[in-house]
């Protein structure tokens, strides 16, 4: 009888136990998605701890992306061609060199939030025009940046290498973005398009936040590989966030534009409408069109 009981308790203590250590995990993974969500911006529609949401928290507190004024962050939106520079400028740590446009792009206005970006990335060979004659050459700030756009775009920021084997099944060998299709396989920026890049595919703000991240952080063990090269990528230091109560909202024909008071030279968080209604989108992960406009 006293060996049975002696087992009984046993079970009960290791039973108690097991309550314990999960009661005790629970709480630990409560207290690690609290205290993401009380340093990240309040999106409400991100999950902090899954992949995009991880992603975001570590662009958004560098300053690299933001969210909008209702506290969501939008990940299903596409990203544009101004929106999309403004990120690889930041993302980056490249200096805003140029502030006017001086005709470069007929489709690009002086003052606008964008153009110091764009007119930067411009004279720094990050992105192109298309030319409706010799002299003239348009931009299309709204155009939709899809998957090649958006490759063409990391490899000239940060000059990563090119022509890098791949197993993809759709990359044309006459593709103008040919040269920068392997990037996506070497650093295994999207795992989830596999063997298939869809490179004519655009890119929603989840999939550039997560593509950048991606790239900053390459795994250790790939680190031994003889064929692998890491990216020469800037160090990226944390930035505190300026309380939305802080930001100024400057309304605009296409939208709003968010300006954290004090910043003048356009580095904060801005947003402004892709379209001609009276919503605002964010203007840091923007779109490309289709064609080798880069």
């Amino acid at each position: 009888m006293i060996p049975v009981m002696k087992n009984i308790v046993g079970i009960t203590h290791i039973f108690a136990v097991c309550v314990l250590f999960a009661v005790i995990s629970i709480a630990l993974v409560s207290h690690k998605r609290s205290s993401l969500q009380a340093s990240a911006l309040p999106y409400s529609d991100v999950d902090w701890l899954s992949q995009e949401g991880i992603a975001i928290h570590f662009l958004a507190s560098r300053g690299i992306i933001n969210g909008f004024p209702d506290g969501t962050f939008r990940g299903y939106e596409q990203v544009n061609r101004v929106q999309a520079v403004k990120m690889m400028i930041l993302a980056g740590f490249i200096p805003v060199t140029h502030t006017m446009n001086n005709g470069m792009f007929t489709d690009i206005a002086e003052g606008e939030w964008y153009t110091p970006y764009v007119v930067t990335a411009a004279f720094r060979k990050i992105v192109r025009g298309t030319y409706s004659s010799q002299t003239e050459a348009r931009f299309e700030p709204r155009k939709h940046v899809n998957t090649a756009e958006f490759l063409a775009m990391l490899g000239r920021t940060f000059h990563l290498e090119k022509n890098w084997l791949h197993g993809y099944h759709d990359i044309p060998q006459s593709a103008w973005y040919k040269e920068y299709a392997g990037s996506a396989w070497h650093y295994d920026l999207f795992p989830n398009r596999l063997p298939y890049l869809e490179p004519h595919r655009p890119l929603s703000r989840n999939e550039f936040a997560v593509a950048l991240y991606t790239l900053f952080h390459q795994p250790d063990q790939k680190r031994g590989l003889p064929w692998w090269k890491p990216p020469e990528l800037p160090d990226l230091v944390k930035i505190p966030h300026e309380p939305a109560s802080k930001n100024v909202i400057l309304h605009a024909a296409s939208g709003n534009i968010i300006v954290p008071t004090g910043s003048t030279t356009g580095t904060g968080s801005i947003h402004t409408g892709t379209g001609s209604g009276t919503g605002s989108t964010n203007t840091e992960t923007g779109s490309i069109g289709t064609g080798e406009i880069l």
